[in-house]
């Protein structure tokens, strides 16, 4: 079995928490196998990869809107942005994408509710330039609501936090403003492994 090792400065744990130089050995299969802590710094592993910034599991666009086009063309937009699963309602799902969920009305903070003006932008654009435009908004809450709240609200926990024996993918976001803590205009988002 083929096993990756992936660090970063901070993973993105459960109810917004933050793990500090974690390290994470994921199989071929893009299972968890471990989530381990660096310590108190970067301490070099054979075949560890290295990522800058800030490692987060696939998010949750859980709340649809009935006109959303669900064209591959929008799907592979809101993909590229982070998102593992998308919610819309009274529907089955699209096999084309990585996971199509019914939608569920939930209390989630306005800026991931999609809406009829903003049901094309992937989850993370909405949260980053939320943020953007409001300095003091809580970015690491914001995603933490994308993924482990929205995974539990849609009966997809797997998906929705790095842990071990999940299979949630990885995503690094790069860019951030990790002393602060803050959104900056310059961050990007990479997927890793694939959920």
């Amino acid at each position: 079995m083929k096993r990756r090792m992936l660090g970063s400065h901070f993973a993105l744990m459960e109810g917004g928490q933050m793990l500090a130089w974690p390290i994470l050995t994921i199989d071929d299969e893009g299972r968890i196998l471990s989530v381990d802590s660096g310590g108190t710094g970067l301490r070099e592993r054979p075949g560890l990869e290295w990522y800058g910034g800030l490692l987060i599991p696939g998010l949750i666009d859980i709340v649809g809107v009935e006109l959303f086009d669900y064209e591959k063309r929008n799907l592979n937009a809101h993909f590229a942005g982070g998102t593992v699963a998308l919610g819309r309602y009274g529907a089955d799902g699209d096999p084309s994408f990585p996971l199509s969920i019914p939608g569920i009305d939930s209390d989630l903070h306005p800026v991931i509710t999609r809406t009829r003006d903003n049901y094309s932008v992937p989850v993370f654009s909405r949260i980053k330039d939320y943020c953007l435009s409001y300095n003091q908004a809580d970015w690491i809450g914001l995603l933490s609501l994308s993924s482990d709240k929205a995974g539990g609200l849609a009966g997809l926990k797997e998906l929705g936090a790095i842990r071990e024996g999940n299979k949630c993918g990885i995503i690094n976001i790069s860019g951030a403003d990790l002393i602060h803590m803050k959104a900056t205009a310059q961050m990007t988002l990479k997927w890793l492994v694939m959920p």
